[in-house]
């Protein structure tokens, strides 16, 4: 990808493929600049009367416990198992969370970042200054969910090929994180990127 001014960069995309390690690296990057993450937004929205809680009942797709709470569970289930399901509420829940993103961007005044699990796959690349995705090897990722996520590997590739691959990321991407080791190699690469871009910002 052609590199851009990078004395304009403000905002970071971190995306990455399900069991890369895209949340850890939101993690270590929140020790030096301000981030938030989609999957947060999301929850917050579903939370009873709130935006998206009102929209999936309005659009009757809403999946309710006894209390009136979203059943995230069988929300997922029907989302994985169903592609038409799954398209309605992703077309009635991404505007809503890409608001919520691009106002929160808009209020920072320094270099920060948003993780963005479907990030491409929303074509949301222009939101961003610069896009970082972490990758690993299959095995690692399909590991790191069952033992993480309690999710068997045969779902958890069900899943996985609902996304992009992590080399068609990689591909479009300003930096690649690869985390196939332990979190203080994703930390130093993190860091090194990050020193590197704050001094360009500086110059």
């Amino acid at each position: 990808m052609e590199q851009q001014n990078q004395k304009k960069i403000r905002t970071l995309g971190i995306t990455g493929s399900m069991g890369s390690g895209k949340s850890a690296a939101r993690q270590i990057l929140a020790q030096y600049i301000p981030t938030i993450d989609c999957d947060g937004i999301n929850r917050e929205l579903l939370q009873k009367d709130h935006e998206g809680w009102y929209a999936l009942k309005q659009a009757n797709l809403f999946y309710g416990d006894p209390n009136g709470d979203i059943d995230k569970q069988a929300m997922a289930d029907a989302m994985f198992e169903d592609a038409q399901i799954r398209q309605k509420m992703e077309a009635i829940l991404q505007p809503l969370i890409i608001q919520k993103m691009d106002e929160w961007m808009k209020q920072q005044n320094a270099l920060c970042a948003v993780e963005v699990p479907l990030l491409f796959e929303c074509d949301l690349q222009d939101h961003f200054d610069q896009v970082w995705t972490v990758v690993c090897e299959d095995q690692t990722a399909l590991q790191r969910l069952e033992q993480g996520r309690k999710i068997n590997p045969t779902e958890a590739k069900r899943r996985l090929a609902l996304q992009y691959s992590p080399q068609k990321k990689a591909q479009q991407s300003h930096v690649v994180l690869h985390n196939d080791q332990d979190l203080p190699a994703l930390q130093k690469q993190i860091e090194n990127h990050l020193y590197q871009l704050q001094n360009d910002i500086k110059k």
